[in-house]
């Protein structure tokens, strides 16, 4: 009787490992986006701060 529940917890741990991976590559990629966001809102404020 331990054996299937095994086999699903090993089942589970790659699966969630898996959705892990694939939430931490979302998160950076969202976070790489927010900064490059955030860059070019920053370039935008600093010129116009310039212009006046």
């Amino acid at each position: 009787s331990e054996t299937p529940s095994l086999k699903t917890v090993r089942l589970n741990s790659s699966h969630s490992l898996v959705t892990i991976q694939a939430a931490n590559r979302l998160t950076h990629s969202l976070l790489y986006s927010n900064s490059l966001l955030c860059h070019v809102l920053l370039i935008i404020t600093l010129s116009a701060v310039w212009r006046i």
